[in-house]
């Protein structure tokens, strides 16, 4: 996956500045080197930040100069590997020799094995500090302004909280309500068709209407049997899709009897044996081929009692007819009303008639009209919204942000999940990039979570915090921001299981950071590991041994 050379960068000079500051330089005789490297990989990660902006507005020179820096910043980071790789051989092999008292040839001969590679990495580190010395004057030509900030990341407070269930800020707006009622009607009709469909752009709110359509009390008294499917897009064997199909569906009704052994043919006894004379209704969520789901659907069908229904979800019309549906239904973009109500509520702002809440009404309707009425992408912007005051001040600084202007993404409605993006500190980035791995819908377990990003060496290391402490505020901030949806949440509101964005995924291959990486503009979804990123590296090995120490 692509790196946040906001983050990386200045990790990486961490790791050089112990490096320079501790026994391992000093052991191998590279001193001056080190301390080079160091101070040029420093002077180069103060520039990456305006970099960086530069790169979201569309400036195609900058953007080369940055994936030379990714370049040798991976180089950098293998060179502190083998720094201190050599340090550990050198100091086993003097304990070594103490321990046996070993005569003057041995000793001769293991000082004249190990200058040898001290040369090479001599070599080395004088290698990526000429290309870290070019890199500099480039920077120079290209008037990149340094950041002279320091480089430790503060998750933003998150000022307002829900009041009520966080999984229900989505259900809002007048015209959601009667799309649900209408939906509802249709599959109360027993022989009118039996699949329904709701299609419309990623974002747009199938899912949350399929979800009120699901739970509505006339729906639960109507069906004897209610399943949901997630439609996984993870990768399948050749000539093993249609077992997944079905166990897919099956486990949706039995709650997991399959055990995977099955074949084919008992998998169709066992869905018909299921649903055979019961009125039943399956939701298929974010249906992605719609022909491959056919005949699943014909046989359930065939086989259910009378008036059981299938609702779909999907990107296009064409899988809907794919299904043979014989109601389909388009969701619309939200109207300036609703889709003001929804961004009210997903920032936990009350609707006031005070002077000041209308100014931040007048506001709030601006940025909804620039996020294009898609529901995603104004939580997105509300999240950001709640980290800030509820004053029109503050509120109109992210109406005129920069960020709006971004060029190069594949459509408009990507642009406040830059905004979003961009607000975000370097490391939370990171892990909301690594987020984009999982497959939508999939809702992960929060802790799981929290120990793979510390695994993986995203979070930071603070003076003030445990690393699982400022591993837990970014998890929390990712909720806050509406960029983790919460799935499940314990008796006091705490969200333990969260589900990806259904684009997040989609986020991460067109983000103007992410094309810095040759890997990424090649079309690659996920971008090539890194050289030093086969197995741990030494500052995910060092970040991960700490927090084990505490168990």
């Amino acid at each position: 996956m692509a790196m946040v050379l906001g983050a990386f960068v200045p990790d990486t000079t961490a790791q050089w500045r112990s490096v320079v500051k501790g026994e391992v330089a000093r052991q191998l005789g590279v001193e001056a080197e080190a301390k080079m490297l160091e101070a040029r990989l420093e002077k180069v990660g103060a520039a990456v930040p305006d970099a960086e902006g530069r790169v979201a507005r569309g400036d195609d020179v900058v953007a080369r100069w940055l994936a030379r820096v990714r370049a040798v910043a991976y180089e950098a980071d293998v060179a502190v590997d083998r720094c201190r790789a050599m340090a550990r051989r050198r100091r086993s092999r003097e304990q070594l020799q103490k321990r046996h008292h070993q005569a003057l040839p041995w000793m001769l001969s293991t000082c004249c094995d190990i200058a040898e590679p001290r040369r090479v990495i001599a070599a080395d580190l004088k290698n990526v500090s000429q290309k870290l010395k070019a890199i500099l004057k480039e920077q120079r030509q290209l008037q990149l302004h340094s950041s002279v900030a320091d480089h430790t990341d503060h998750p933003r407070k998150i000022l307002r909280h829900w009041k009520s269930d966080p999984t229900d800020i989505d259900i809002v707006g007048a015209a959601m309500e009667e799309d649900a009622r209408r939906l509802v009607r249709r599959l109360m009709q027993p022989d009118d068709g039996g699949v329904v469909a709701i299609y419309g752009p990623d974002g747009i709110g199938k899912t949350t209407l399929a979800k009120v359509v699901f739970d509505s009390e006339r729906v639960k008294r109507r069906f004897e049997t209610r399943s949901w499917v997630h439609v996984s897009r993870g990768y399948v064997q050749a000539g093993k899709r249609e077992a997944a199909l079905l166990s897919q569906v099956i486990d949706a009704i039995d709650g997991g009897s399959v055990t995977g052994t099955e074949t084919v043919a008992e998998l169709k006894a066992m869905l018909a044996g299921l649903v055979a004379n019961r009125t039943f209704l399956l939701v298929l969520d974010e249906v992605r081929n719609g022909g491959e789901w056919e005949d699943v659907v014909r046989r359930l069908l065939e086989h259910g009692g009378r008036g059981s229904k299938v609702m779909v979800t999907a990107l296009n019309g064409n899988i809907a007819r794919d299904m043979c549906a014989g109601y389909v239904h388009r969701v619309k973009r939200l109207g300036e009303d609703d889709g003001w109500a929804l961004l009210r509520v997903a920032a936990c702002v009350s609707d006031g008639d005070g002077e000041g809440d209308t100014a931040l009404k007048g506001i709030g309707r601006k940025i909804v009209d620039k996020c294009g009425g898609v529901p995603l992408a104004i939580k997105a912007v509300a999240g950001v919204l709640r980290t800030r005051e509820a004053i029109a001040e503050k509120w109109a600084v992210v109406d005129a942000s920069p960020a709006w202007s971004v060029k190069g993404l594949p459509d408009d409605t990507m642009k406040p999940l830059y905004l979003s993006y961009d607000d975000m500190s370097c490391h939370l980035k990171q892990c909301f990039l690594y987020c984009s791995l999982f497959l939508s819908g999939f809702a992960v377990d929060r802790r799981s979570l929290v120990q793979q990003w510390i695994a993986e060496g995203f979070v930071q290391m603070r003076g003030d915090a445990g690393v699982e402490e400022v591993a837990e505020e970014y998890y929390d901030e990712l909720i806050g921001r509406n960029l983790l949806q919460p799935a499940e949440a314990d008796r006091h509101g705490c969200v333990e299981r969260a589900r990806c964005m259904t684009c997040c995924a989609s986020w991460r291959r067109c983000s103007p950071m992410a094309r810095t990486s040759p890997a990424m503009r090649s079309g690659c979804p996920t971008t090539a590991t890194p050289p030093s990123r086969h197995g741990m590296s030494r500052f995910r090995e060092t970040t991960w041994l700490q927090y084990q120490r505490k168990f």
